[in-house]
C-alpha cells in the first residue's frame, strides 16, 4: 500500500479540520509526504453556465476561489507533512474523482464523517472508489497502539493482513495487532447443508453441539491461518474468532470495539462469508454508519 502521496476529501465543512489533523498525525508515524487535498463541486451545470456566460473564466476562476480558501482554512492544520496540494474540480463525485486518481497516481483515500454523520460520503467512496479508503471519524483519538482486522481465511484477507503488518512495520513502537474472526455467516451455511442432508430431526441440544464443534474448527483453522501468513513479518498478531449468534453480525464486531481500546479497524471490501458479496456490503455499511469513535481503513 502506498502511503507517501495520499488524497484527503475536503467538504468545506466542520469534518475538515479533525480530518486534516488525523492525517497529520499519521504523517508521524507512517510516510505520508505528500496530500492532495480534493474538494469536488458537483454542482456541474451550474459550472457549465458559468463558463458558457463568461468566455470559460467564470467557472475557473469559482474553482480557484474554492483552492484558495482551502489553503487559507487548512494549510495550517499539515506541521509535518511536505506537500500539501489543493485541488478544486467540477463535475460528479464518482467520475470526477475516478479521474483525479488516477492523474495523481496514489491509492489511498483519507475520508472525514461527522459524530452525527451516516456516513453516506464514506459509503460512496468506498463503493466507487478503486483505493484504499481510510473513514475518521470525528472522534477518533490520535493513537496508532492497537489495530484490529477483521478478517476471514479467504484468499484476499492474506492481502489485508499483508497490508496490515506492511503498515506496522514502519511504526515504531510496533502497535499491538489482533486479528476477528466472526463466525455466523459460515455456521448457518454448514448447518442448512446438514439439513439438506437428512438431520432435520435434530433436537435443540444436538444442534447446540453441532454449532459448538463447527466454531472450534473455524477457531482452530482461523488461528493457523493467521499464524502461516504472518509469519514473513517480525510482529506479535493474536487470533481471535468470536461466535455470534444474533441475526446481525456486526453486533460482535461492535460489542468489541467497546470492550477493547482500539485505535485503527482493517477491513477489507471483499466477501467475508460464504455467500455473496452483497451481505458483506451491508455489513460494511452498518459498520461505517454505526462506528463513532474508530478509523476504519477498507482494503482493496
Amino acid at each position: 500500500m502506498k502511503t507517501d502521496n495520499s488524497i484527503v476529501g475536503i467538504s468545506f465543512s466542520e469534518t475538515d479540520k479533525f480530518l486534516c489533523q488525523y492525517v497529520d498525525f499519521l504523517a508521524t508515524k507512517i510516510p505520508i509526504n505528500t496530500v492532495n487535498n480534493l474538494y469536488l463541486f458537483t454542482a456541474r451545470n451550474l459550472f457549465m453556465d458559468l463558463q458558457r456566460a463568461t468566455n470559460d473564466k467564470a467557472g475557473k476562476l469559482l474553482l480557484k476561489s474554492f483552492e484558495g480558501k482551502m489553503e487559507k482554512d487548512i494549510k495550517n492544520l499539515y506541521p509535518h507533512i511536505k506537500n500539501v496540494n489543493y485541488y478544486a474540480k467540477p463535475g460528479s463525485f464518482v467520475s470526477t474523482f475516478q479521474r483525479f486518481l488516477q492523474n495523481i497516481k496514489t491509492d489511498l483515500v483519507f475520508i472525514g464523517k461527522g459524530k452525527d454523520s451516516q456516513g453516506a460520503m464514506a459509503k460512496l467512496t468506498v463503493s466507487h472508489i478503486p483505493a484504499h479508503v481510510m473513514i475518521v471519524p470525528e472522534g477518533a483519538q490520535h493513537k496508532l497502539n492497537r489495530i484490529l482486522v477483521v478478517m476471514d481465511e479467504s484468499g484476499f484477507s492474506k492481502t489485508v493482513l499483508h497490508s496490515t503488518l506492511e503498515i506496522s512495520s514502519k511504526i515504531n513502537p510496533r502497535p499491538e495487532i489482533t486479528c476477528l474472526y466472526i463466525s455466523h455467516l459460515s455456521y448457518f451455511i454448514k448447518l442448512e447443508n446438514a439439513i439438506n442432508e437428512g438431520y432435520q430431526m435434530l433436537k435443540n441440544e444436538e444442534l447446540d453441539w453441532n454449532s459448538q464443534k463447527i466454531f472450534e474448527k473455524e477457531k482452530a483453522d482461523f488461528e493457523k491461518f493467521v499464524s502461516d501468513y504472518s509469519s514473513d513479518f517480525d510482529m506479535k498478531v493474536t487470533a481471535k474468532a468470536v461466535f455470534e449468534a444474533r441475526p446481525k453480525p456486526y453486533l460482535a464486531l461492535m460489542d468489541y470495539l467497546n470492550e477493547n481500546e482500539t485505535d485503527l479497524l482493517v477491513m477489507s471490501d471483499r466477501n467475508h462469508s460464504g455467500l455473496n458479496t452483497h451481505i458483506l456490503g451491508r455489513f460494511t455499511e452498518k459498520i461505517i454508519t454505526v462506528n463513532k469513535k474508530v478509523p476504519m481503513l477498507v482494503v482493496k
